[in-house]
């Protein structure tokens, strides 16, 4: 997933991007039971974040104590 990205694909950037790191940081850590493997890196160009989310061998994972299975790509 990357953050400062527009819905026609453009990147425009993230204002804070140090703190918007720590912020989607605390969001998963504070609603994903068990906390998944994650990385979180910065285009020092262009101020997007990229998200990126390994799957994982601890499932199922639950969000606000609630499990979702995926049925899409």
């Amino acid at each position: 997933m990357r953050f400062g990205v527009d819905d026609d694909g453009i990147e425009v950037g993230v204002k804070n991007p140090v703190q918007a790191c720590t912020d989607i940081e605390n969001r998963i850590n504070d609603s994903i039971s068990p906390v998944p493997d994650y990385r979180l890196n910065i285009n020092e160009n262009t101020s997007v974040i990229v998200l990126t989310v390994e799957e994982g061998s601890n499932k199922p994972y639950f969000y606000k104590s609630k499990a979702y299975k995926r049925i899409d790509s």
